[in-house]
């Protein structure tokens, strides 16, 4: 669980890093900028899955690590998970990059992607996010109103829930404006 958590809070700098190339490299090709572009991304959505993994463990263990549970919860987040990156991997190579067409700029341009792939991501995150907001909703309210449970199971299920709120409400805010803006803006909706 430790690697995991490392993982999760130090792969966002490895990650700029590759955004950052992609975006202000000087003299770069299309292909090299439009790789760590897609790097970047992939990197972006591995991050998000491993997060989920950690709230994952922390539901799992606030419901008392029962075997049909741990089964139940284990299956949804392979299943979920394995489709969302999918829906990552589909989006990154619909990615069209041009060098920046202005003379003060450099670096790469994201000129479009398969915006429908990135809906149906933000669409199979909110929906797995709410169904473990609700179980971890259920077990805090549980916790709150017998009063008999620890105050660690107390908090965890109050970060618990306000990271799922968090998250759906990102996720939503993205959905709506992909829908919303012209379509060479989809590069700006990750949460």
């Amino acid at each position: 669980m430790k690697i995991i958590f490392l993982v999760s809070r130090y792969s966002p700098f490895l990650d700029l890093g590759f955004l950052f190339y992609g975006l202000f490299a000087i003299n770069a090709s299309v292909d090299t900028c439009s790789t760590a572009i897609k790097v970047h991304a992939f990197m972006f959505g591995s991050s998000i899955c491993i997060s989920d993994a950690i709230f994952t463990v922390r539901t799992w263990s606030v419901w008392q690590r029962g075997r049909g549970f741990t089964i139940g919860l284990t299956v949804l987040f392979i299943v979920t998970w394995s489709t969302c990156m999918a829906f990552v991997g589909i989006f990154i190579f619909s990615l069209r990059n041009i060098l920046s067409p202005y003379p003060w700029t450099t670096g790469c341009f994201i000129i479009g992607g398969n915006a429908s792939v990135f809906i149906a991501f933000c669409v199979l995150f909110m929906a797995y996010n709410a169904v473990t907001f609700a179980l971890m909703a259920i077990r805090g309210y549980n916790a709150y109103r017998s009063g008999g449970q620890s105050n660690l199971v107390k908090v965890v299920c109050q970060d618990g829930i306000s990271y799922y709120l968090y998250a759906l409400a990102l996720a939503f805010t993205d959905l709506i404006l992909v829908l919303q803006l012209p379509h060479e803006y989809i590069n700006l909706m990750v949460s």
